[in-house]
């Protein structure tokens, strides 16, 4: 019996021994557990030892910081840098595959806003840094090329600040973006105007400006399918490229159309082109949805009170309640002194999201990644977010208006910060100074201005601009009148150095060509507090206020008088039997460019009228004009009316014609765009082949001049854009 107990425990303690060189590990002592009660088959596993932790995980991003999305981009790269930060800050993200929380190592690279220098950013992300996800930049565009590169790589990719939905139509796997897509932006701006506007007062005429780029077709189609659908009509319908410069014709033919609403989507520079020309053609709409152009807090401080009313929608927006919000805000303040930009929030969410996705993944492997983020069902400071299939985000669409120079929240109703404004006030309503500011007027007595015409030449200007000085001398301010002349716009610039080193408190510019000639002095003013109006430069900034006059009005009510001319003075005359010339200057400035369009419009609007030449000459003066009108006359002797651009080409003209042997003025009809106060009663008088021309601004625009030039020095409120009447003067009117 001893011996079968001695052969039992030698046993025992031979496997014992055997099992423990194999690694197995047992909760009870081997010497104290009988061999029936833990074969070698049933010994729990071995903790398999986890693999060293990287340094980082390794994200990136191709951001436009310049170029034409560089103010998209410089909201979107603080949202990913803080949003790292914060991770970062509690110790980085847990991978289960090292057991450990392991910090987020971000590289941004600028592309310029250029599709093709993206594509290699990302593909330097791919192989240098070895990416487990990419960060989206901004710009539809943009996304299109880059997403392809994630796609190809099969790297996950976030994206915001993009709509276009066909992207996601393209079978991509690895993209997501939770950010409203077109659909939503084109039935959701309908449904928020009904919702917020009773019937009565409802805008239902539509003007839908087309940028010519995926997503402009895209967006602008569905708009314009979804407008019937929700009572509205599309009224006009424009397409135009990126980096236009000249929106004049789309934005009059709106006006035109009576288009109440206006919906685009147009780039930051070509945004502020837009709404600048539409504020000085005149024609405000009572709701404006301009997306992408207007997110940037620049907007506002570029345009003043012109861009107000604006509204956006932007995927976010400050105001909302969602948790992290009023710490993002908080750490934007302290950096920019302000709350958190549009675009920050949604790329501060696309960083949420990510470090979700690695944590339920567990891993750092890419397509565990992707399914963790198609899985995603989570609250980020945009608010809740899922996935659809096709990688387009279930989320919040927020609408977002400028309001007195602030982006206010107004839908959704539950978070809005601010109640929707509508209708937007016409443009030469609104005020440089906010109407809750009413500060009393300073005495202006001992101030000085400056008048800086073209040409002192000009009899009109140098006319207009001495009655101003006049007007100012009686209150005691001193007005000092300047004229480039031959000098043109550089003789212009040093005047108004000249200015500057005066001391003055304001000036008055009209510069002689291409306002772009002068501006850097006009800003050098500006930045010595001298206030500036601008007569008229064709945009708002850098001016405190511009007096604006619609040139294509101007050039219009000169074709009605020429009209109203040859109706009386040619009443048996054939359909297209009175020929017409026009001296305009088609090649020049915006400005001049509409008042040759409307004098064109007398050949749609006079059937009596043909228009035989159109002579383009920037020369206006009175000797180049009678030279001008020479050599048409000898060209086309049967000319019996001139259309001409400048009150003192009307007179080189009117000269000419009096120089024909045997001539009969009366046969003769000459008609100008702007006003010599001396020559009124020679063109009422109708004994001068110099018979009709538009007076801008009136017989009063001197009064009305320095009523501006004065509640500028006075510091009280003053009307940011002034729209000069034009009245019509002509030969035997009373």
């Amino acid at each position: 019996m001893r011996a079968r107990l001695s052969i039992v425990f030698v046993f025992v303690l031979v496997m014992s021994i055997l099992l423990t060189g194999c690694g197995a590990e047992t909760a009870v002592p081997a010497t104290q557990a009988p061999a029936t009660q833990v074969p070698a088959t049933q010994a729990p596993a071995t903790e398999v030892a986890k693999p060293p932790a990287p340094e980082a995980i390794e994200i990136g991003a191709s951001v436009p910081l310049t170029g034409k999305y560089g103010a998209l981009g410089a909201m979107v790269k603080p949202g990913y840098e803080y949003a790292v930060s914060a991770i970062n800050a509690a110790g980085g993200v847990y991978v289960k595959e090292y057991d450990a929380k392991i910090p987020l190592h971000l590289t941004i690279y600028d592309d310029e806003s250029d599709p093709t220098k993206a594509v290699s950013k990302m593909e330097s992300l791919y192989a240098d840094q070895n990416v487990v996800a990419y960060l989206g930049g901004a710009g539809s565009d943009m996304h299109a090329a880059t997403s392809a590169i994630a796609e190809k790589n099969k790297v996950p990719y976030c994206g915001i600040a993009f709509a276009l939905y066909s992207i996601h139509q393209q079978g991509y796997k690895y993209l997501f973006s939770p950010f409203p897509k077109s659909p939503a932006q084109a039935k959701d701006v309908y449904e928020i105007l009904n919702a917020s506007i009773p019937e009565g007062e409802r805008p239902t005429k539509v003007a839908i400006f087309q940028e010519k780029t995926d997503w402009g077709i895209e967006l602008g189609g569905m708009w314009k399918e979804n407008a019937p659908k929700y009572g509205y009509e599309v009224v006009t319908y424009e397409e135009y490229a990126p980096r236009s410069e000249d929106y004049s014709d789309m934005i009059l033919k709106a006006k035109a159309a009576g288009a109440e609403v206006l919906l685009t989507v147009p780039s930051p520079p070509d945004g502020l082109a837009i709404q600048k020309q539409m504020a000085e053609l005149g024609w405000t709409p009572k709701f404006t949805l301009m997306i992408r152009a207007p997110e940037n807090v620049s907007w506002g401080e570029t345009l003043g009170t012109t861009g107000d009313y604006v509204t956006i929608f932007p995927g976010w927006h400050n105001a909302e309640s969602f948790p992290g919000v009023a710490e993002l805000n908080a750490q934007y303040q302290a950096e920019f002194g302000r709350p958190a930009d549009l675009l920050t929030g949604p790329a501060y969410a696309c960083v949420q999201i990510l470090a979700d996705s690695i944590e339920r993944a567990g891993t750092l492997d890419r397509d565990a990644i992707r399914d963790a983020f198609a899985a995603t069902d989570m609250t980020a400071v945009i608010g809740p977010v899922t996935f659809n299939e096709d990688g387009t985000g279930n989320v919040l669409n927020p609408l977002v208006q400028w309001q007195n120079g602030k982006q206010e929240l107004v839908w959704p109703t539950d978070q809005a910060s601010a109640d929707l404004q509508y209708p937007a006030p016409p443009f030469d309503q609104r005020t440089g100074v906010p109407p809750t500011a009413v500060p009393q007027a300073a005495d202006i007595k001992g101030m000085k201005a400056c008048y800086l015409i073209p040409a002192l030449s000009n009899t009109f200007l140098n006319s207009l601009a001495n009655s101003v000085k006049a007007k100012a001398a009686a209150d005691g301010v001193e007005v000092s009148v300047y004229g480039a002349d031959e000098g043109g716009a550089t003789q212009q610039f040093s005047q108004i150095e000249n200015c500057i080193s005066m001391g003055v408190n304001a000036m008055i510019v009209m510069a002689p060509g291409s306002i772009e000639n002068v501006l850097p002095a006009v800003e050098e003013a500006k930045k010595n507090g001298i206030k500036v109006i601008g007569v008229p430069p064709g945009d708002l900034e850098p001016f405190d206020a511009i007096m604006h006059t619609d040139q294509l009005e101007d050039g219009t009510k000169m074709a009605e008088m020429a009209c109203d001319f040859i109706n009386k003075a040619y009443p048996d005359a054939a359909d297209k039997g009175v020929e017409v010339a026009i001296i305009g200057n088609e090649t020049g400035d915006l400005q001049m460019k509409l008042r040759a369009q409307g004098m064109r419009t007398i050949a749609d609007n006079c059937p009596k009228a043909t228009v035989v030449q159109f002579l383009d000459l920037a020369d206006q003066s009175i000797t180049a004009t009678a030279a001008a009108a020479e050599n048409i006359l000898t060209a086309h002797p049967g000319v019996k009316v001139f259309l001409v651009q400048a009150s003192a080409g009307a007179q080189g003209v009117s000269q000419t014609i009096k120089a024909l042997p045997g001539v009969d003025v009366s046969q003769y009809g000459v008609f100008a765009g702007d006003m010599d106060p001396s020559m009124i009663e020679t063109v009422k008088s109708c004994n001068d082949p110099y018979k009709g021309l538009v007076a801008i601004g009136g017989t009063n625009l001197d009064q009305a001049t320095y009523d501006l030039l004065k509640k500028i020095l006075q510091g009280v409120e003053y009307p940011k854009i002034t729209n000069d009447v034009l009245e019509k003067i002509y030969c035997g009117m009373p």
